[in-house]
């Protein structure tokens, strides 16, 4: 079962119970074997402070591997790709746009890269397909 089903599963089944006519303790315990399910199918999509803090954290663990990363995104879905992609295209052009942006010699180099890749890129779009 893919995990958009198992979600949306577990969505119709807190409607059915919103619904009424289920004992509170019934219901709690639903709510938890729900829950659980949700974590397990890894289902829940992270926000962008959470997802900033994993990208950190793998970033500066030595054992990261971009080229093992790589290869997991080309096998992706095409249309994630192009969406990853338009993730990546949004960060640079907030680097590359912001004044306030905190840049010191460890990342000056990226605020650069950022304005160039941006500028030179500024015509291509990235739908949504």
């Amino acid at each position: 079962m893919s995990y958009l089903k198992i979600d949306t599963s577990a969505d119709r089944i807190e409607e059915i119970m919103d619904a009424g006519g289920i004992e509170p303790h019934v219901r709690q315990s639903i709510q938890n074997e729900l829950e659980k399910i949700r974590r397990e199918s890894k289902c829940h999509a992270l926000g962008g402070k959470e997802l900033a803090q994993v990208v950190s954290a793998s970033l500066n663990c030595s054992g990261f591997s971009s080229k093992e990363f790589c290869e997991m995104m080309r096998d992706e879905h095409k249309t994630l790709q192009q969406s990853f992609m338009r993730f990546i295209r949004d960060y640079m052009e907030y680097v590359a746009d912001m004044p306030d942006y905190c840049f010191d010699g460890r990342n000056e180099a990226s605020k650069k890269f950022a304005k160039t890749a941006t500028e030179a890129t500024e015509n291509i779009t990235l739908p949504f397909v």
